[in-house]
């Protein structure tokens, strides 16, 4: 069981792409543009898998459906016209073709190979016969992520010509009598040789400063795996990803399928978010909650023997009264937030809760993801009594269709502080920070806030929309409480965006389940929005 719940989701939301420079067209790709896409475009961000693939293709609809699905799984932003990973990509090339000729186009050579790799290099250092780039990490690392330094040679060809590989070549320099001497290479640089990777380390082993003298701190035994890390394809990390998102796949679903199994003794848990937008992004806040009738409160002598693990028998007290622990239920949560798109993995929570006897588990978080649509997924594990449960929930995030108006989910909610001087944001409005309810129960004897934000509040001309709000709090079907339309004030308009909070009084209202329905009016078009919220009130 602890197997199962312990599926962590490894998942760094990759660098992603498009399609294809002039985008596939209808009839399909001749197979010289597709082989010349293959061997020459994408040939360093390509995985193995992929041109194996590729190789067996046999219609141009096939080669078509192939290119787009290739830049479909590097888009970082699926559903928007523009395609960050590909321009990108094609601005690499396209610089790198040019920069780095050597008798040929740049792009098949060792720095043009790593410039579409890893990009520019932050340091570059240009010598005579040798240039050191110097990146701060290398995502796309097996070995090693961190900073590394790049040592390329003119004089590897003369290394080559001995039939040593590169690294091999470098190495021998420092021994005396072996590799190349120095007036070897210079005598080199006459003809049209080319630069060669021939070291690459972690700038803390290999500087910059080192790295232009004649002989270079080589012998590290570690040369040839840093020079695959840094010529590693970002496709054989996409493949990683997708190997490891399969997994996560299959290991929730048979936690769900096994917690469906024992569903008459597995926990239930509530998930419920709020969303609201923050520049290109969105935060998602998040509670989740198992009532304390479901859980299972033990001391550590019980847990242990439970778990078959057994204690040793305590010498007792004078007392003559054993010393026991106070009791309390163990519960791991395991939660992510995922691209419904694509299955990246944008953030996750993994955290273990100790709660004292007759505490519910009750958690809020926060996740700051993409604009986009997403799953937000949670485990729960109670670890007394090997109880499971699971709750889902799709989230759509900071996406607005066009300049038309939108809302937020109503947050109702009875916490709140003051907020610094200057502080602004989600949730903060006129000083004051509310903060979103772990459960969504309203305790009657107070007042609750309700708070919302409303986004494209100026209309395509730039001026600001005239805006009402109302809502009805419903309960069975039926009407409990309503409240007639206000003006929202647009001194509150922040980059397009209103938020606005008010005071509810729900004294009236007795002890149960109600559904709050908000809407927002555009005056002049007379369009309107409307978004709902669940809550209970509690018993007084």
């Amino acid at each position: 069981m602890e197997a199962i719940f312990r599926f962590c989701l490894l998942m760094v939301l990759l660098l992603p792409g498009a399609a294809w420079a002039m985008g596939p067209s209808a009839e399909g790709i001749r197979k010289s543009e597709f082989k010349k896409w293959l061997e020459e475009e994408v040939r360093w961000i390509i995985s193995r898998r992929e041109q194996r693939e590729a190789k067996k293709l046999k219609t141009d609809e096939e080669r078509a459906l192939f290119v787009k699905r290739f830049w479909g799984e590097r888009d970082p932003s699926p559903g928007t016209e523009k395609h960050e990973y590909k321009e990108e990509h094609y601005r690499r090339l396209a610089f790198a073709t040019e920069e780095f000729k050597e008798g040929g186009p740049g792009w098949r050579s060792d720095r043009g190979r790593v410039y579409i790799i890893h990009g520019p290099p932050p340091s570059r250092n240009r010598l005579l016969n040798r240039e050191v780039w110097t990146y701060p990490r290398n995502p796309y690392a097996e070995y090693y992520k961190g900073s590394v330094t790049l040592i390329f040679d003119q004089g590897a060809s003369v290394f080559q010509e001995r039939g040593l590989s590169d690294s091999q070549a470098a190495r021998n320099r420092n021994v005396p009598g072996g590799g190349v001497s120095s007036s070897q290479i210079a005598s080199s640089i006459g003809v049209s040789s080319k630069y060669r990777l021939i070291n690459a380390a972690p700038s803390t082993l290999l500087s910059a400063a080192a790295a232009t003298s004649d002989t270079l701190p080589t012998d590290l035994g570690e040369t040839d795996r840093y020079i695959a890390d840094i010529l590693r394809s970002p496709g054989e990390v996409l493949e990683d990803e997708k190997r490891d998102r399969q997994r996560r796949q299959s290991s929730f679903a048979e936690a769900r399928a096994e917690s469906a199994q024992v569903l008459f003794e597995g926990l239930s848990p509530l998930l419920t978010s709020h969303v609201f937008r923050v520049g290109d992004g969105a935060r998602v806040f998040f509670s989740l909650s198992v009532s304390s009738s479901q859980l299972t409160y033990l001391s550590e002598q019980q847990r242990a023997e439970r778990l078959g693990a057994g204690l040793k028998k305590k010498k007792r007290q004078r007392t003559g009264r054993q010393a026991q622990t106070p009791r309390q239920a163990k519960v791991d949560l395991l939660c992510e937030i995922s691209d419904q798109v694509s299955g990246y993995k944008v953030d996750s929570l993994d955290h273990t809760y100790f709660l004292s006897e007759g505490e519910p588990l009750a958690v809020g978080h926060l996740f700051n993801v993409p604009a986009g649509k997403f799953n937000l997924m949670c485990l729960v594990h109670d670890a007394s009594n090997q109880k499971m449960g699971t709750a889902s929930l799709a989230v759509k995030a900071g996406l607005l269709q066009g300049n038309r108006m939108d809302v937020s989910s109503p947050l109702l909610t009875q916490s709140l502080e003051q907020a610094p001087a200057g502080d602004s944001g989600p949730l903060v409005f006129q000083n004051v920070r509310f903060h979103p309810p772990l459960t969504p129960a309203i305790d009657s004897g107070k007042h609750a806030l309700l708070y919302f934000q409303v986004y494209n509040c100026r209309q395509p001309s730039g001026q600001l929309r005239e805006m009402t709000y109302d809502y009805v709090i419903q309960s069975g079907g039926e009407a409990r409480q309503t409240a007639p339309q206000r003006v929202l004030q647009s001194d509150q308009v922040v980059d397009g965006t209103l938020s606005h909070a008010l005071r509810l009084n729900l004294t009236s209202l007795e002890a149960g389940d109600y559904t709050l329905r908000l809407r927002i009016k555009d005056s002049a078009s007379g369009s309107a929005v409307t978004r709902s919220t669940d809550f209970r009130i509690l018993p007084r």
